[in-house]
């Protein structure tokens, strides 16, 4: 199971779409939850927020450090800028801080019985995220498919393909809403559509699922779409994905299996909804390249057509 569920939040709705899952998944998997506000600052000047150096005043900031240069013939010209904050740039940052730590904290009290890690960082968002996943090789980023709350927030979903790219660890992409208050939970997880193609990476994502999410209580459809019908063989795909959801349930693991045909991404939807599905799992490399399983054709069209969670498991996972 996943020990560690990374939630990255910037205080709209449009992100906090995402903590009725993180809710349910802590709860029923028994994961830990972090609490994740990136300010959208560089990361030198939150430094003298929380590490401010001794004796030195928020007044005294604007002094340049160093020895003074010689006097110039010309006398001094104030325009050059210090390499320290202004007072103000430093009141700006702590109070900004201190915003993003009580509503952290007002989130945090909406988790029953699971621990809530609240973290502030500053930075570039992307970047932020995918360090506090790559700390813990257990954990899974959650996060809402795009949402901003103004000026010096980190925007959470056009950061979203770029942290699913880069990430190590399993990224969980709910749909955004809008109107979401982020409150309440999922029903529990129970059965998970997931996509595959013949290749090893598709069939790599099964075993990390199950990791996280599986342990004898979920059940796995396994599902394959022939996108040529004319030049594959269909008799042959249901041999394979019999054998492979065989493979699945002597490790105990529930899975059905089912071979259809059409488009990749409309069939994926479909069998989702047919099956009431309550999440979908994708590798992010299949037998077609790069492209198609990350945030772009047939993954993007999932994500943004289907109400159903959709967890995508990259290739470059460490374990």
């Amino acid at each position: 199971m996943a020990a560690r569920i990374i939630v990255p939040l910037d205080q709209s709705a449009i992100a906090e779409s995402a903590l009725p899952l993180a809710r349910t998944l802590a709860k029923q998997f028994g994961a830990g939850v972090t609490l994740l506000s990136v300010l959208d600052v560089p990361a030198s000047l939150g430094s003298y927020v929380r590490n401010p150096e001794p004796g030195t005043a928020a007044e005294d900031l604007q002094r340049p450090s160093g020895n003074a240069a010689p006097d110039s013939p010309y006398g001094s010209w104030s325009g050059w800028s210090s390499n320290q904050p202004s007072a103000r740039q430093v009141e700006d940052i702590a109070s900004e801080t201190a915003d993003a730590e009580r509503y952290l904290n007002t989130i945090a009290d909406t988790f029953d019985n699971v621990q809530v890690e609240k973290v502030v960082r500053y930075g570039k968002p992307a970047e932020r995220i995918l360090e506090a996943a790559e700390l813990r090789n257990d954990s899974v980023i959650l996060l809402a498919s795009h949402g901003r709350s103004g000026l010096g927030r980190a925007l959470i979903g056009s950061v979203a393909a770029r942290v699913v790219q880069a990430a190590q660890n399993p990224v969980f992409v709910v749909r955004a809403k809008r109107d979401s208050t982020g409150a309440g939970e999922l029903e529990p997880i129970g059965n998970i559509l997931l996509p595959v193609d013949g290749s090893a990476f598709a069939e790599r994502s099964i075993p990390i699922v199950d990791k996280h999410f599986g342990g004898g209580k979920t059940q796995m459809d396994l599902i394959y779409v022939i996108e040529t019908p004319r030049y594959a063989n269909k008799a042959q795909a249901e041999e394979y994905m019999k054998w492979l959801s065989r493979k699945v349930s002597e490790k105990g693991t529930s899975a059905t299996y089912e071979v259809r045909e059409g488009s990749p991404a409309e069939q994926i939807i479909k069998a989702a909804e047919e099956r009431n599905a309550d999440m979908i799992a994708m590798s992010t490399h299949g037998r077609s390249g790069l492209d198609r399983f990350v945030l772009g054709s047939v993954a993007e069209r999932v994500l943004h057509e289907s109400e159903r969670p959709l967890m995508l498991i990259p290739a470059r996972m460490k374990n």
